[in-house]
């Protein structure tokens, strides 16, 4: 197997305590860490200290709400601050203390989004912007551009991107929200209706707009039998097939219609012909009163498609390095990238896949490992 230079993993502190000063806090005292990142759900850094003598250190350092940067081989990967506080002790282990870094992404997971957000013509941009403003975030806290979130997370150029689709003509319906529902889902629902979606960037800025399973791949996921393995970067690989959630024909009509749904005018129906080759049957309908156009059908009617067949191809891999290596140079894995795969024991080349999630990892016993979960190419054309 090929050997990685050496990630470095740096903590920046963007705010401290005036008596910080006090105490010498040496982050070489980590025992483990990790850094996950997703396109569906907030990102979020978890870190161990061996020290049996600084629960008052920590917590003057790394109170709640301290805030910090996490940087992967000089690349931000994540801006956030402290949520959690803990120092478990063990007889035998002896005692930690640890503390755990999210985004201001874990403040919409949680609060409730405002009630009275009733826009009629608005753009998509202008919803967002509202529901996230009862959080005290603005405009300068988003990346509208999804194509840039490749670029800044990994510092390799995109090629082959496609260019993002804009967010800020009106749309016909009323944008609201549904009550208790919290900012995030709010925002997550009515970006799917327009087949965008919003994740967190590695600067702080929350990221809104299309992911790009389509996008050129950025290197290879390889694992060569013996005696090839030479360049194989990948310790672990899982490939699952499961139908368990996988509809074989999804309708998505707009409009009731009584006992028989197939006369609705407002509808659009999608086929899993291979499923059904293979003898499953399993029709979902699903009604919609909200729709007001075709369009719109038919992307919900993508969307669910897509969500519901994650699990027909999806690979779960652990990679030796928390970077991909190109010539003298290190890409942090991350999330919104394409790979191509080749296994020899799954048939050699099996295609471009979409890497949805990565969690960077570094302890005493693994060294340093990536967890990287990669669904087919084609999965996220919503």
């Amino acid at each position: 197997m090929s050997r990685s230079p050496l990630d470095v993993v740096k903590v920046n502190a963007l705010g401290v305590p005036e008596n910080a000063s006090l105490f010498d806090f040496n982050f070489e005292d980590w025992t483990s860490l990790s850094v996950r990142s997703s396109i569906t759900s907030p990102a979020e850094a978890s870190f161990e200290l061996g020290d049996e003598t600084g629960w008052q250190r920590i917590q003057t350092l790394c109170g709640l709400g301290s805030e910090f940067c996490v940087v992967v081989n000089d690349r931000p990967r994540l801006v956030g601050r402290v949520e959690a506080l803990s120092s478990p002790c063990d007889a035998q282990q002896g005692t930690v203390q640890s503390f755990v870094v999210r985004t201001k992404m874990s403040d919409a997971v949680v609060a409730s989004a405002p009630q009275g957000i009733r826009l009629k013509n608005a753009s998509i941009k202008d919803f967002v912007l509202a529901c996230y403003a009862g959080i005290g975030l603005d405009e300068g806290d988003f990346e509208f551009r999804s194509d840039v979130s490749r670029d800044l997370m990994t510092g390799k150029n995109s090629r082959g991107q496609r260019p993002p689709k804009p967010l800020e003509p009106l749309t016909e319906e009323q944008a609201k929200v549904n009550p208790p529902e919290s900012v995030f889902a709010a925002v997550d629902r009515h970006l799917r209706r327009h087949g965008f979606l919003h994740w967190d960037g590695p600067d702080g800025r929350i990221v809104v707009g299309a992911p790009d399973d389509q996008q050129e791949a950025m290197g290879m996921l390889c694992m060569y039998a013996p005696p090839y393995g030479q360049m194989n970067n990948l310790l672990s690989i899982e490939r699952v097939n499961d139908v368990s959630q996988s509809p074989t024909v999804l309708g998505v009509f707009g409009i009731s219609a009584g006992r028989d749904f197939s006369k609705t005018k407002l509808s659009s129906i999608l086929y899993n012909e291979d499923l059904i080759a293979r003898g499953f049957r399993r029709s979902v309908i699903i009604n919609d009163e909200a729709l007001r156009t075709r369009a719109l059908a038919s992307g919900r009617a993508k969307r669910e498609f897509a969500t519901r067949n994650r699990g027909l191809d999806r690979l779960t891999v652990s990679v030796d390095g928390l970077s991909y290596t190109e010539g003298s140079y290190l890409f942090p894995w991350s999330p919104d990238t394409v790979f191509d795969v080749v296994v020899t024991h799954l048939g050699g080349a099996i295609g471009n896949y979409y890497v949805e999630d990565v969690e960077l990892s570094r302890n005493a016993s693994q060294g340093d490992v990536s967890h990287i979960t990669l669904v087919k190419q084609g999965v996220w054309v919503l």
